[in-house]
């Protein structure tokens, strides 16, 4: 489905939606998710770090149905060691989105009080903020999952970075 703009709009649309109607409209061309789960997950972890001014870098994690953790999808190589910290400790926005299917968002400081073993090394891999929205199961022996973003700045991601995310996850899952 693509979107059509009407002349009498113009170009006062919300960028930030655009690009979020504009990757979805992408990702839905990959559909089925089910048949090409790698290749959609990647795609999401892409169009995630394009669509956030913030992020950095981005992955998707899962847990299987007794409960570990592994990285089914990721923008760079990073990303997998900021995530194995997390599996490692089973501590981190990461591990808390998946579990609790909330929302949670951390900048450097709540970080290093949340999870400071976390928060200090992934400091050495580029991440100081984080964003993890739940992604619910996309295929059978995945009982729930999470997209996370992880961002260099301190002073981590805006409400309305937030809310595009969610809003994009949302609708992509």
């Amino acid at each position: 489905m693509d979107v059509v703009r009407s002349a009498a709009v113009g170009d006062g649309w919300f960028p930030p939606l655009d690009a979020a109607a504009e990757a979805l409209q992408d990702l839905y061309r990959v559909l089925n998710p089910a048949g090409h789960i790698e290749k959609y997950l990647n795609r999401l972890c892409e169009h995630a770090v394009e669509l956030i001014e913030d992020a950095d870098m981005a992955g998707v994690t899962v847990l299987d149905e007794e409960g570990a953790a592994s990285t089914a999808a990721r923008t760079s190589r990073e990303v997998v060691i900021v995530d194995e910290l997390q599996y490692r400790s089973w501590a981190g926005p990461c591990i808390e989105a998946a579990e609790s299917e909330q929302i949670v968002v951390a900048d450097r400081t709540t970080a290093s009080e949340r999870w400071p073993g976390l928060a200090s090394e992934a400091r050495r891999f580029g991440g100081q903020s984080f964003l993890s929205i739940p992604l619910p199961a996309l295929e059978p022996g995945v009982r729930a999952g999470a997209v996370n973003v992880y961002g260099s700045r301190a002073d981590g991601f805006a409400r309305s970075e937030v809310a595009l995310m969610n809003l994009f996850t949302t609708a992509a899952g």
